[in-house]
């Protein structure tokens, strides 16, 4: 039996011995960390790769972009506090929810630079935009206090 012509003919088994063989060597030489190293990296370069074809689509079809209508490239969020639009001065805020204070619950509470309209007034959402029937804003959270022995054996 000819053992390079056994080999051509069965390549999942051909690829089982390469593996098997690797695997070997690894064991042997103590090789496990390093091949966690490799792993690791295998990882980044991967993921680099992903954000490359990526970024090479978005350049072959970014001329795409430019033949969708202007309404089609607006950008709105929708969130628990109001109506936000991606505009070119930054996030603005376009509509506000019912019940919900503009300085406590939106600048006050966010982490990003939010714009407001040129007239610096935000105006209310109604409410039959987004609820049927009645409707009323949330009440407050209330602050949960942080389980002691003193409040367990109180609740007890």
């Amino acid at each position: 039996m000819n053992l390079r012509r056994w080999f051509s003919d069965h390549p999942t088994a051909r690829g089982f011995l390469v593996i098997a063989a690797i695997a070997l060597v690894v064991v042997v030489l103590s090789l496990e960390s390093t091949l966690t190293a490799i792993g690791g990296l295998l990882r980044i370069a991967f993921f680099l790769a992903i954000a490359f074809f990526l970024f090479l689509l978005w350049k072959e079809r970014r001329s795409d972009i430019e033949t969708w209508s202007e309404r089609g490239k607006r950008v709105f969020y929708a969130t628990h506090v109001g109506l936000f639009e991606l505009t070119e001065r930054g996030m603005t805020l376009t509509g506000l929810m019912p019940g919900i204070d503009l300085r406590r619950d939106v600048l006050d509470a966010s982490a990003m630079r939010i714009v407001l309209p040129a007239s610096g007034r935000v105006p209310t959402l109604p409410a039959t935009l987004f609820t049927t029937g009645d409707w009323a804003p949330p009440a407050r959270p209330v602050k949960k206090r942080h389980a002691t022995r003193r409040n367990r054996r109180a609740s007890a």
